[in-house]
């Protein structure tokens, strides 16, 4: 289910040119394994859906532990994991199978990362780009940051549809590899910063911060996390609820099937969010029963 969610198979499609990524050294399976491994976890406790957008712990094996710096796990079993500020992890936004796939297997990018969280976890899928729109790449022959190119890309207004929207998502996640390593200075090599040789002094930082929709500037995945777990809780939980039903019913979903997916995230928020709820409410509903 969350390899055919997430779109996890894209992973496999990557043709990334890092030698951990090309040798065999189990950090591609490890990455696969993550997400499942956080969703089963919530099922044995029959913990909050919203652990999914953000979480105090991570299901983690000793590779992966070595990938995202935590100390302390030991061997290729999967465990539970607690987490401190400092590692930036938790919830799916941060593993990183969800950061390799939202990149082109060479450079980062918000447009590709913020895409993915508004069409994959919120449901809020984008319109699709005009026609005859040029690349990035092909916008300016002067060579300028990535923000100073995406801010000319949205100076057409049918651009700006959707720039306004994902970009600002994505921004912040800018901060992680195409393998999913964080840090604070980025690693995208579109920024002024870049290039810079002061660039790893502690007093020199990309300009990473996006003002989303609603107004709220956001410099952390910390603050991203929190808005989509305050303004877009419902929108997770229809994410989710509809491609569960999917999964189950082996099918697409059509407009028969708002009544349930509306009746599930009801549900939902009155019974705290909790994983079984959603898989039990899913397996009896009409659609499920009589498929």
């Amino acid at each position: 289910f969350m390899t055919q969610w997430l779109g996890l198979f894209k992973r496999d499609e990557l043709m990334i040119e890092d030698e951990r990524w090309i040798v065999r050294t189990g950090l591609k399976t490890s990455m696969r394994e993550e997400p499942a491994q956080l969703f089963a976890e919530l099922l044995r406790r029959d913990a909050s859906l919203l652990n999914f957008l953000d979480s105090d712990f991570a299901m983690l094996n000793e590779r992966l532990a070595q990938h995202y710096k935590v100390s302390g796990v030991y061997g290729n079993k999967f465990r539970r994991v607690a987490l401190q500020p400092e590692h930036a992890r938790g919830g799916l936004l941060t593993q990183a199978a969800s950061l390799a796939i939202t990149t082109d297997g060479m450079v980062t990018s918000p447009i590709y990362r913020g895409k993915w969280i508004m069409e994959t976890i919120l449901d809020l899928p984008p319109p699709p780009p005009p026609p005859n729109v040029p690349p990035l790449e092909d916008a300016s022959d002067v060579r300028v940051s990535l923000r100073e190119q995406l801010a000319k890309h949205r100076e057409s207004a049918s651009c700006a549809a959707c720039h306004k929207k994902i970009d600002p998502v994505g921004w912040p996640l800018e901060r992680y590899s195409i393998l999913g390593e964080h840090s604070e200075y980025g690693w995208g090599p579109n920024w002024e910063q870049f290039h810079d040789p002061q660039r790893n002094k502690k007093d020199v930082k990309p300009n990473l911060h996006g003002t989303l929709p609603g107004g709220e500037r956001v410099e952390s995945i910390a603050e991203l996390k929190q808005v989509l777990l305050e303004k877009h809780r419902d929108d997770f939980l229809r994410s989710i609820t509809k491609n569960l039903l999917i999964y189950a019913l082996g099918r697409p979903l059509d407009i028969s099937d708002d009544e349930t997916i509306n009746e599930i995230v009801s549900h939902l928020n009155a019974k705290d969010h909790r994983t079984r709820e959603l898989v039990y409410k899913v397996v009896m509903s009409e659609p499920f029963l009589e498929k």
